[in-house]
């Protein structure tokens, strides 16, 4: 059940506005309530949020947070930064530094912050920068407060308010304020993740507040959602809007896409003569719209490379297919344009779509139109009663191939028509497999020789592809880290097969390592599974505070013939292993071939899913018995006593 208390006023003037202006109480580490510092790092003692819409084109963000950094470990959420670039201008910045008592030590004006680049070394130009305040503490716990001003004339994307930012760290008071002419805007709100926590909101006209209060810290917990898919938070749009000069309005998914694709698309996909020509004497062999948009699209990662662009209105709008097609680079949007325009110069058409990627899986709210929503962009083929999808900014992806980086998760797919919200491509345990097939001799001074083949499919192919640019000394240090458990390996021989139109990767691998095999007495023992182990058990929590949620599924089928040496037979083969439940199976086989052959068969299978806390210790319990039965060992026999 959501936690919103919604607060109606009925007349104006009734709020105060927002920087209250007696905080003395939040500076003063005593008075952090006792809940509140358990498992917590840092405290946000206060943050709060004035966002005023001014006119369409103008609107300014005020900004004063205030923390207490408890230990060490808390000084990398001190946050001293200032975001800016050409469109959003920094006023009235002051920080301050007070110690455990609540007294002011430091104070810090707009001149003591330094200034840096925001993009990394990647981006071929920005005006993305970040004004920052190297600051080195002399003492724990200290109270740290940061003011600023920003004022810009984009209006098309307010900011996202999430209520709590990491880990090991709780929340005394946070509050967000929007401020706007009622007779301009009509704002609306999204609340994300209420359950556990209390969101107050107020509302007037021309006035809306959001506020929480009082969140105990979370502890990082292995196998749990990440912060901000727990984090309570507010999404806020208007109704009409300015970008960069364009301006819009709009408040349902297609009605932005429709603005997007005649103002900020239009006129963006034309391309010279000469390259129209060379796509379509490359297609000129087939009719086939799955053909044709795989040798664009490999001719596009052929002749073109990723660079981030992030200037102004680029930071939304692609650069135009003809720049690209020029210069041979571009970012997510220019490349997923240009890939468009060539594709619709051969008669394919696609669509522009924007994705929230990462490893976190984020969805585009069904019911909540917002341009502050996305940070990357992929291409939708309409195929026959599918979509194919395509990201343009890798060089290395096979066609129709996403990975977990934009898998599994809800889009805004752009139509001429306008917009609409749909999902990519969801890969399952049965689609994420690895298939070993293998062998290896041991001899009785402890030495193991092997041959395996592995191959990848899914999201494992999404793991190991990358394993083919890899050069010697590289391939050596993967596989030794890869088979940690083996002492001195030697690499003798690797192939790669990366196959793009099935999506699989094989891996032929031979080598060699020592002391494999332990003695005891006369006999020998070895762990029967070389190559493929699930042996690490997932920690132990007394009381565990988040969900499970095991993000990806995955199927191995492992088939190992070993050889023993001669002289030494096999004490006793183990029993068949079955283990059936709610988050997957295992199975483990051996067999006899002849006096000094085993067959080894081993399969694992793991559910993607969501699960209440309560489950954990039940997974905990399933993988430790996959981990013991994958530790297995045979003990070997001499035949005859010398």
């Amino acid at each position: 059940m959501q936690k919103i208390l919604l607060i109606v006023i009925f007349f104006s003037g009734i709020h105060l506005g927002l920087f209250s202006q007696n905080n003395a109480d939040y500076y003063k580490v005593s008075t952090i309530p006792s809940e509140l510092t358990i498992d917590a790092d840092v405290v946000l003692r206060l943050q709060e949020t004035l966002v005023q819409l001014e006119k369409i084109d103008r609107m300014t963000i005020s900004e004063r947070r205030i923390v207490t950094i408890m230990n060490e470990d808390g000084l990398r959420q001190l946050d001293p930064y200032i975001y800016f670039d050409d469109s959003r201008s920094i006023s009235d910045v002051s920080a301050y530094v007070y110690d455990q008592g609540g007294n002011r030590i430091e104070k810090f004006r707009k001149g003591d912050f330094n200034e840096r680049s925001a993009v990394s070394g990647s981006t071929l130009y920005s005006d993305s920068k970040i004004l920052f305040l190297d600051y080195t503490p002399v003492q724990y716990p200290f109270t740290f407060e940061l003011n600023y001003e920003v004022k810009t004339p984009n209006t098309a994307a307010i900011p996202t308010t999430y209520f709590i930012n990491s880990f090991y760290q709780s929340v005394q008071e946070s509050r967000v304020e929007l401020h706007y002419p009622k007779e301009v805007f009509d704002p609306l709100y999204h609340l994300s993740k209420t359950d556990e926590h209390e969101i107050m909101v107020m509302q007037d006209q021309g006035y809306l507040s959001f506020t929480v209060k009082n969140i105990p810290a979370y502890r990082s917990e292995e196998l749990a959602p990440s912060i901000y898919d727990f984090s309570p938070r507010v999404e806020l749009t208007v109704d009409q809007f300015s970008f960069e000069g364009y301006q819009g309005q709009g408040t349902s998914w297609k009605e932005l896409g429709l603005w997007f694709q005649q103002e900020l698309l239009r006129g963006r996909q034309e391309l010279p003569e000469a390259t129209i020509k060379e796509v379509q004497d490359l297609v000129a062999h087939t009719d086939d719209i799955y053909e044709k948009a795989r040798l664009i699209y490999e001719y596009v990662q052929s002749q073109t490379r990723y660079i981030s662009v992030q200037v102004g209105i680029g930071g939304f709008q692609p650069i135009a297919a003809i720049e690209v097609d020029e210069v041979k680079y571009g970012d997510c949007k220019g490349l997923t344009n240009y890939t468009m325009a060539l594709l619709r110069a051969v008669g394919v058409e696609a669509y522009y779509t924007h994705v929230q990627a990462g490893k976190s899986r984020v969805d585009f709210h069904d019911d909540f139109a917002s341009l502050a929503q996305g940070n990357h962009v992929i291409l939708a083929i309409p195929y026959q009663d599918e979509l194919l999808w395509l990201d343009c900014t890798s060089q290395r992806l096979p066609f129709n191939f996403l990975g977990d980086f934009t898998d599994d998760r809800k889009v805004h797919v752009i139509r001429p028509d306008g917009g609409e919200i749909l999902k990519t491509p969801k890969y399952g345990a049965d689609d994420n497999r690895q298939i070993t097939r293998g062998s290896y001799t041991i001899d009785t001074n402890g030495v193991m020789h092997a041959e395996l083949v592995m191959t990848t499919t899914g999201l494992q192919y999404d793991d190991r592809y990358f394993l083919a640019d890899k050069d010697a000394e590289q391939l050596h240090k993967y596989y030794k880290n890869y088979w940690d458990d083996l002492n001195n390996l030697q690499l003798k021989s690797i192939c790669f097969e990366n196959d793009k139109s099935e999506i699989s990767f094989t891996e032929t691998v031979s080598f060699s390592a020592d002391n494999y095999v332990k003695p005891s007495g006369d006999d020998l023992f070895f762990s029967v599974n070389a190559f493929n182990r699930l042996d690490r058990v997932p920690s132990r929590y007394r009381s565990r505070k988040l969900p499970l949620w095991i993000e990806t599924g995955f199927s191995d089928e492992d088939v190992v013939r070993i050889s023993i040496p001669e002289g030494y037979r096999v004490e006793a083969l183990p029993e068949p292993v079955r283990l059936e439940g709610k988050f997957g199976s295992y199975e483990l086989d051996f067999e006899m071939v002849d006096d000094q052959q085993i067959d080894f068969k081993r399969k694992v299978f793991i559910k993607k899913g969501k699960y209440p806390k309560e489950d954990y210790g039940k997974y905990r319990a399933f993988r430790k018995k996959i981990a013991l039965y994958d530790n297995l060992k045979l003990m070997l026999k001499p035949t005859t006593k010398t």
